[in-house]
């Protein structure tokens, strides 16, 4: 299955807001889904698993990412909300631009520093970046939510 270039997340821009893709198998067997860098021929990979709703209401994600060799790429992360009015809470690591309501397209971005939190809802297939410049790593920024996200860093 390929999927158009307009599905790319580029920035926390409210323009790229409705970008997640809903996949369903028939199976319980893992999805394996690859995407292409367009620039430099780069390529990259990640193993999909079906997501499960736990007994629980509180989901911990820590961001785990890294700075590129060539210095290209920025280090960052990416949610994906799979349920409505998902409640999502940012600690970062590092001081990130985030946007002040994820439901507001003339939202503002606000600078949230460590120590501090930020407090924002997904719907299901809303997306979210949050990325910093070249020099900086999001390691350890964590991610704590009410229903389960997708989270790729």
């Amino acid at each position: 299955v390929r999927s158009p270039n307009h599905y790319s997340v580029q920035t926390s821009d409210y323009i790229y807001r409705e970008k997640g893709i809903y996949i369903s198998t028939n199976g319980s067997e893992p999805l394996f889904i690859i995407y292409y860098f367009y620039s430099g021929g780069a390529t990259s990979s990640y193993l999909a698993l079906p997501y499960q709703e736990l007994l629980t209401d509180e989901y911990n994600y820590l961001v785990l990412s890294s700075k590129s060799s060539d210095r290209k790429y920025w280090s960052g992360l990416l949610l994906v909300g799979i349920t409505n009015n998902t409640t999502v809470t940012i600690y970062p690591s590092i001081v990130l631009n985030i946007p002040q309501d994820t439901q507001n397209k003339s939202s503002i971005n606000i600078l949230v520093k460590p120590g501090e939190n930020h407090t924002v809802i997904l719907h299901r297939k809303q997306t979210l970046y949050l990325g910093k410049n070249i020099s900086s790593d999001i390691t350890g920024t964590r991610i704590v939510s009410d229903k389960p996200l997708t989270v790729i860093s």
